[in-house]
This record gives C-alpha cells, sequence and structure tokens, in this order.
C-alpha cells in the first residue's frame, strides 16, 4: 500500500477573488508512519488534527518532526483542521483536512505541517510551498490536504 499526499492551498482576497492556487504533493515523514501503524495496532491514540503554517525552506525529508520556522501570530497561527474522508479510487480512501486562516498581517507561507497536538506536538506530514504564499492583511488562505490510501 502506498501513501501519497497532496496539498492545495487557496489564497482569497477580503472580497472573497481567489487571487492564487498553489498544489504539489508532501511526504509523510516517518513520524507519521509510526502514528499510522499504531493507530491501526491500537497501540496509540495519536491523531493529527491540527495545521501549522511556517516561513522556513530547509528541504523536506523523513526524519522532520517539527515544522521550520512556524508562524505563531497574525491569523497564521496553528489550527484544528476539519478532518473528512473522502473516496478517491475506493470509499473513503483518503483522508482529509481543511483549514481556514484570516490573515490579520503580512508574511509569506513557504511551508504547512499536519501535527497531532497544540502548541507542540509529532508531525505527521510536511510540504514546502517553492517562493512561498505572499499574505497581507484581510486575505484568506485556505489549505486542503489529502493522503491517499492506494
Amino acid at each position: 500500500m502506498k501513501i501519497r499526499g497532496f496539498v492545495t492551498a487557496r489564497l482569497f482576497d477580503k472580497d472573497g477573488v481567489l487571487l492564487s492556487t498553489h498544489e504539489g504533493e508532501n511526504l509523510v515523514v516517518t513520524v507519521g508512519r509510526g502514528m499510522l501503524t499504531g493507530l491501526i495496532t491500537g497501540l496509540s491514540a495519536l491523531t493529527a488534527t491540527y495545521m501549522a503554517l511556517g516561513t522556513g525552506s530547509t528541504a523536506v525529508v523523513a526524519a522532520d518532526t517539527t515544522l521550520e520556522t512556524e508562524i505563531t501570530t497574525a491569523g497564521g497561527q496553528r489550527k484544528v483542521a476539519t478532518v473528512t474522508q473522502q473516496t478517491t479510487t475506493v470509499t473513503n480512501d483518503t483522508a482529509r483536512w481543511v483549514a481556514t486562516y484570516a490573515v490579520t498581517g503580512s508574511f509569506t507561507v513557504t511551508a504547512a505541517g499536519l501535527v497531532n497536538t497544540d502548541p507542540a506536538g509529532s508531525r505527521f506530514a510536511r510540504k514546502l510551498f517553492g517562493a512561498g504564499i505572499p499574505v497581507v492583511n484581510g486575505n484568506v488562505l485556505e489549505v486542503t490536504w489529502n493522503v491517499v490510501f492506494s
């Protein structure tokens, strides 16, 4: 079985007009894979329900456990995501997280991560956004994270 992650970040202005869309694959890190086996076996109750944004640019590697330079202010702080099951190929083969950030400052989002607790916790997956997503006061950033089991 393969585990593949896909992230879509959509940036809207204060009037709800779509400004940009950023898409790409992510990496389910080593700790995330351990969280999954713990849930399947009943040996762990850790779940990834929080989403975090960051401004770091260090390459994503399987050993990642934290989000480099996590944003903690101006509407970019860690949030509880809405989590659902979706169907990509077969019924409920995809886990989906959605978090919406109402931005109250200015910064460039270069990374996002799924994590199991707030304010610190085990990283489940991480994504870099290349040159980043510049946001300003009044913007809304919606991040959708899909992890597909195929």
